[in-house]
């Protein structure tokens, strides 16, 4: 089992590649985990209703199998244990401890997560702390509201 969140998340991805039938180009989509269930619902024509009472962060890759681009997701989040971290635009904000402690890495230039950065970036850190306390708060908000 997962005991860490680093490396996790942003390199846990489904990646596609497939020939598209005659008039569509080929197509390699890398998306996170979590998009599966989306695109499964689309490709059998399911609704898609909004989970309850957490909503369904994940996204159709639909689109892609019919050549289209899918927009990807503008930051990506995850809690488990005792950990939690928090990715946008190759940055990753990572806490083995609630949030009371940070490590920040940059996954372009560091995909090992072997340098933190979080003393050198600390308006970064801030940045991606705020997002993962908002991402927190909703989900905590929906949570309560589903309980009866």
């Amino acid at each position: 089992a997962q005991t860490s969140s680093n490396i996790l998340g942003k390199n846990s991805i489904l990646c596609l590649r497939f020939q598209h039938p005659k008039g569509y180009r080929n197509k390699t989509e890398c998306s996170p985990f979590f998009n599966i269930f989306p695109t499964l619902l689309d490709l059998v024509g399911a609704e898609i209703v909004e989970q309850q009472p957490i909503p369904m962060e994940g996204r159709s890759l639909a689109p892609a199998l019919q050549g289209k681009d899918v927009k990807p997701h503008e930051a990506l989040f995850w809690a488990h244990n005792k950990g939690s971290a928090v990715w946008s635009a190759g940055w990753k904000l990572v806490s083995p401890n609630r949030g009371q402690q940070w490590e920040l890495y940059h996954l372009p230039s560091d995909g090992t997560e072997l340098h933190d950065l979080s003393l050198r970036q600390p308006a970064k850190v801030r940045e991606l702390q705020q997002l993962h306390k908002d991402w927190l708060a909703r989900n905590k908000a929906a949570a309560r509201s589903g309980i009866k």
